[in-house]
């Protein structure tokens, strides 16, 4: 009987979005938080020349990132159609 209403009581919790799944946004929330000050701080100190090398590093990494997102996300699809 313990059992079953420890089951129930957590399928309660999940029904409601309470649990560890709240707690896992709110600490990806406060690291995002913590870089983009961190980096902000950084680029302060830093020249133009140096910024600007940064910037260019940063948008290069999120070009290789989007199409690497976008070449899985096609094969995926290519194969599901062969399927």
């Amino acid at each position: 009987m313990r059992a079953s209403g420890l089951v129930k009581e957590m399928e309660d919790r999940e029904k409601r979005g309470c649990g560890g799944l709240q707690f896992k946004y709110l600490a990806g929330l406060a690291a995002m938080v913590g870089a983009v000050t961190l980096v902000v701080i950084a680029s302060g100190r830093l020249d133009s020349k140096t910024r600007a090398a940064l910037a260019g590093a940063i948008c290069a990494l999120g070009l290789v990132v989007t199409i690497g997102f976008l070449i899985v996300f096609v094969q995926q699809y290519h194969d599901a159609q062969n399927d």
